[in-house]
């Protein structure tokens, strides 16, 4: 009676759930894995933006779009004259202090099917220095040169390559 008719209805409903599933599965595996280059033209550039401690980190994301492709990616950064900066997989953490304002390539490699791509990214600071100035009042008379007041303390930790000008 019912019990066996309940018993065909699992079954029925097994079959189908499990061949769904399984039909799912055997898609992704046989899905052709293809990649999208991001950031491959150097006007384009991904900016990798310093932190506190003057690194950034780089993300294989930033310049490989993936689909169907779950394999881990391979980065090379190289400078601008070719030299390696950085390697390793999926994400880097690299110290790029006294490098603002320069373009990096990074390669990107899925290790999976050895699909390639080439991108750009630049070194942006975006932490304002620290300038520190004496509280001083003077007379309209008061010699105003920087050899009488001084200079302001400016505390920049990444970005090495500013200058003072003073103007009156």
């Amino acid at each position: 009676g019912s019990g066996r008719w309940k018993s065909r209805a699992w079954l029925l409903l097994f079959l189908v759930f499990g061949l769904t599933a399984w039909q799912k599965i055997e898609a992704q595996i046989l899905a052709p894995c293809s990649i999208v280059c991001l950031a491959d033209d150097p006007s384009i550039a991904v900016l990798l933006r310093l932190d506190d401690s003057c690194k950034v980190t780089i993300n294989a994301t930033s310049f490989i779009f993936s689909q169907s492709c779950p394999s881990d990616k391979a980065m090379v950064v190289r400078d601008e004259y070719g030299a390696i900066v950085a390697q390793g997989q999926n994400q880097l953490r690299v110290d790029l202090s006294g490098k603002v304002g320069q373009l990096f390539t990074v390669t990107v490699v899925d290790l999976g099917t050895g699909l390639t791509c080439v991108g750009y990214a630049r070194v942006v600071d975006e932490n304002p220095p620290q300038i520190m100035c004496r509280d001083t009042l003077l007379p309209c008379s008061a010699d105003t040169s920087v050899a009488a007041l001084g200079m302001p303390l400016i505390l920049e930790n990444c970005d090495t390559s500013f200058s003072i000008k003073r103007s009156d």
